[in-house]
């Protein structure tokens, strides 16, 4: 059915298939191995969903994708880590070597906030170049959303439960499906 959409869908789809299979199915299994877990996840559901709405319409790769898609890219690396890290005992104990666990708790939060923040800043510099009407003040909205996450969680990072840091994460979750949505309003054409 891809196909259908279009040669670009089609080979957008076929890449997040590739990296779906090496991100799960041994023998590489690459969301056992740190960096490696964090790039397919920033490449495929970071980057390439976001290209493959772009190519589903047909229109040529011209702004403001190129610097969405980089920007989403960056989301997700910020992002990916942050669903690792209530998950890091269980991921010790079956011997996966996860990003999260190669960074520590404290550098997986930096990552997080770095990722993040690496994203809004491209997002900011497109609507300041080319979209600055009243749609893009959202993007300062989705920006608290996630400080409103990640400042308490990274201030307190070394004295919080496994619990918190899992509300944390699902808080996370509605900052990106914020994103999303002012994504969307701010760079309608």
């Amino acid at each position: 059915l891809a196909a259908l959409v279009g040669h670009k869908f089609l080979m957008a789809y076929l890449a997040c298939l590739i990296l779906s299979v090496l991100y799960s199915v041994p023998p590489f299994r690459l969301k056992a191995r740190a960096g490696w877990d964090v790039l397919v996840n920033s490449v495929g559901y970071g980057a390439l969903t976001i290209y493959a709405g772009w190519a589903a319409s047909g229109r040529d790769l011209a702004p403001p994708i190129v610097s969405v898609v980089i920007a989403f890219f960056c989301f997700f690396a910020g992002f990916y880590p942050l669903t690792q890290i209530y998950q890091m005992e269980e991921d010790s104990s079956r011997k996966d070597s996860t990003f999260a666990l190669a960074l520590g708790k404290r550098g997986a939060l930096i990552a997080g906030c770095v990722g993040v923040g690496l994203g809004f800043v491209l997002l900011f510099a497109e609507a300041v170049q080319r979209y600055w009407v009243w749609r893009s003040a959202g993007l300062g909205l989705a920006l608290l959303a996630w400080m409103a996450v990640l400042v308490p969680w990274y201030r307190d990072w070394s004295k919080v439960s496994v619990e918190y840091e899992q509300r944390r994460f699902y808080l996370a979750l509605y900052a990106w499906a914020l994103t999303d949505i002012v994504v969307a309003i701010t760079f309608m054409p």
